[in-house]
């Protein structure tokens, strides 16, 4: 499954996103829930911090954009700062049309939900599988520093078949700021991280279009790198621009259905020379940061790599 993002109007923070491909979607108007969706109920768990938490980040407050065919789902957050000084502590809860909380989801990769984090100078700061409460979610987010983040969940409400992505913005440093700008680097074709070296084959990607994308994973030894399974999948591509105003999340296209692998598979070689490939779409031009996250054989945490491309213009179309 090939997730893309929606562009969102200038008062959104969230992104709906459809969860196959070819769908067309435009943004739906926001409905007038029963209750006010930037409010949390009562009984929302508060977060792990407890009631009397440094409140460190802002609410989503607006609903999210989505599929005109969907229904519409937001996320509230609430975000503090985690014990010891070390990240943040979130909870979020996920809201219908009618304000109530949403309590059943189909897992994404085997996750109800994903948490990504991106920080200063458009890293990919962290990737983490909030814990499903009773009315939400709740998660401890390790972040390298203090510091402005944009934070993102995915989820995929049942029996809803599309995916969503929302965005909310927190600042863990003592005074407001922004992500900062971004320093790129479009000549690295290769790199080498954790004692494995990636090789950006293909990344020309084109507004409103799906195009292929493929990076060679090898070890040491200039073979294919041997890769277990990480949350479903033999790798996971992210694509975010300056100021992470949304996310797009892609899986491989050529490793079975969704790009995944059964659970308790043992770690495989990579397919053929070890290049992973990726069937990937963005709606807009413009420099783009791709992460690519795996996880290498015998190691308890995945390796992030990043490369730049730069996406062209879209072109009118003519009528």
């Amino acid at each position: 499954m090939n997730i893309r993002s929606l562009q969102p109007s200038p008062t959104a923070v969230g992104l709906g996103i459809p969860a196959s491909s070819g769908s067309a979607c435009v943004a739906a108007p926001a409905p007038t829930p029963s209750q006010d969706p930037s409010s949390p109920r009562d009984d929302f768990e508060a977060t792990a911090t407890g009631a009397d938490a440094e409140k460190v980040g802002a609410l989503a407050t607006d609903t999210t954009l989505r599929p005109a065919a969907a229904p519409p789902f937001q996320s509230v957050w609430k975000v503090s700062k985690a014990p010891g000084d070390k990240g943040v502590s979130v909870a979020i809860q996920v809201n219908g049309a009618d304000g109530q909380p949403i309590t059943q989801f189909t897992p994404l990769h085997g996750m109800p939900m994903h948490l990504i984090a991106i920080g200063p100078g458009l890293t990919l700061a962290a990737h983490v599988h909030p814990k499903q409460t009773a009315r939400g979610f709740t998660a401890e987010v390790p972040l390298p520093k203090p510091a402005h983040y944009v934070l993102f969940d995915e989820y995929q409400p049942a029996p809803a078949s599309d995916a969503v992505l929302d965005r909310t913005e927190t600042d863990t440093a003592s005074s407001p700021g922004k992500l900062g700008t971004t320093q790129w680097d479009f000549s690295s074709q290769t790199k080498s991280v954790n004692g494995l070296t990636f090789k950006l084959v293909k990344g020309g990607l084109m507004p409103g279009m799906e195009m292929p994308v493929s990076i060679q994973v090898l070890d040491s030894m200039g073979k294919p790198a041997p890769l277990q399974p990480w949350i479903g999948a033999q790798g996971h591509l992210f694509a975010t621009q300056e100021g992470a105003p949304r996310l797009y999340h892609f899986h491989p296209s050529d490793m079975g259905p969704m790009g995944t692998h059964a659970a308790g598979m043992p770690p495989m070689p990579m397919p053929g020379d070890g290049t992973l490939a990726f069937n990937a779409s963005v709606a807009e031009g413009g420099p783009f940061r791709l992460f690519l996250q795996v996880l290498k054989q015998g190691d308890a945490v995945p390796t992030t790599v990043s490369f730049d491309v730069k996406v062209p213009a879209a072109t009118p179309s003519r009528v």
